[in-house]
């Protein structure tokens, strides 16, 4: 499954009283800055988009909620307990179970139980306040550890996820949102599917995090996630890098292939060290390997156009530090609790089914 912060939301949900409501609104997530940045602007020279913003409309009407980024949908039930992806590009569709995705997991359980993964988080409100997107807002500060560590050798691996949350004040119909994540997370009991994992130590995280969550008060306008290096050299050689690379100003092609390079060397190192951290390291950061060997061969890639998306948010994080192998940046606006269309839920006639990524 993509990542997505909408599956670590799907464990960390709010609490909310049910009502069955209507509620909806409009979401833009973008990469902002971090190592791995020069990775996507080397990528976008091979893919056009590669580092176009996501617009998605998000909606819940009673047990169906619905994330549409125009490429593509995806349509939760909790009736009929299923996983819808569209794909509007290739006019297909397949549909899932969560008993189909429980017996995936399941399946594929030992080689997931190869490392014992924890997972340690703290939610802490600043005290700092901004106006975003007209509304006043409080930054909450999110910070999150996973470590594994290899019963076999002993060998740790570590990563550090810190993610500033700015609340603006509830907003009517809000709590519809909160409410099917936590109707979502009993429907498919994660919890239970991450012990069948041999992850118990994750499931035992998320259940604490998700009371941690409630400190949160209001409705997410801002969010801003950074992977920071967990390894003090590590980080120390990028902050490093990237006081160099501020310190130089606008320069020509040659200098920004010059903070490209850099950018590489750190986003590898960091990479190495996150190789045994139950499969992020090889899964989630594999092809940086490649692209270094196509940068030494290729020129450096010009900057992106421009996205066709609102500017982002001039609100900064209270972030332990300024460099990060990745940063995310999420935006939501337009909420309204006015009624939600039934087509959004639905799948275009003469879309074909097809097998879904966990049924092959």
């Amino acid at each position: 499954m993509t990542n997505r912060l909408t599956v670590l939301g799907v464990a960390l949900a709010l609490s909310a009283p049910l009502s069955l409501a209507d509620f909806k609104y409009d979401q833009t997530s973008r990469m902002t800055g971090g190592a791995m940045m020069a990775m996507m602007k080397l990528a976008a020279k091979f893919s056009k988009g590669a580092l176009d913003p996501v617009n998605s409309t998000i909606a819940v009407k009673g047990n169906r909620m619905v994330m549409n980024h125009g490429k593509g949908a995806t349509i939760y039930d909790l009736d009929k307990e299923t996983i819808t992806e569209v794909n509007f590009e290739k006019k297909e569709y397949s549909v899932t179970t969560f008993a189909e995705m429980k017996a995936f997991f399941d399946k594929n359980a030992k080689g997931i139980a190869g490392t014992n993964t924890t997972l340690d988080i703290d939610v802490k409100e600043t005290g700092k306040e901004e106006v975003i997107s007209g509304m006043k807002a409080r930054e909450y500060l999110m910070t999150m550890k996973v470590e594994g560590t290899d019963p076999q050798t002993g060998k740790k691996g570590e990563m550090n996820l810190e993610m500033s949350n700015w609340m603006t004040a509830k907003l009517p119909g809000y709590d519809e949102i909160a409410d099917f994540h936590k109707r979502m997370a009993q429907k498919m009991d994660m919890a239970a599917m991450f012990g069948g994992m041999g992850q118990a130590g994750m499931g035992k995280g998320m259940a604490a995090a998700a009371k941690k969550m409630a400190a949160m008060d209001g409705v997410p306008v801002l969010q801003i996630m950074r992977m920071i290096p967990a390894d003090p050299e590590q980080l120390k050689q990028m902050e490093q890098q990237q006081a160099a690379a501020a310190a130089q100003g606008p320069q020509p092609t040659a200098g920004q292939a010059a903070e490209q390079a850099a950018g590489e060397a750190a986003a590898g190192a960091v990479a190495g060290r996150l190789g045994r951290l139950g499969g992020l390291g090889s899964s989630g950061l594999g092809g940086l390997g490649g692209l270094r060997r196509k940068k030494k061969e290729e020129a450096a890639a010009p900057p992106p156009p421009p996205a066709s998306a609102p500017e982002p948010s001039g609100a900064k994080g209270s972030f332990t530090s300024e460099a990060s192998l990745m940063e995310m940046t999420i935006e939501s606006k337009n909420h309204s609790n006015s009624g939600v269309d039934d087509g959004l839920f639905a799948v275009p006639g003469g879309f074909k089914l097809v097998k879904g990524a966990m049924q092959k």
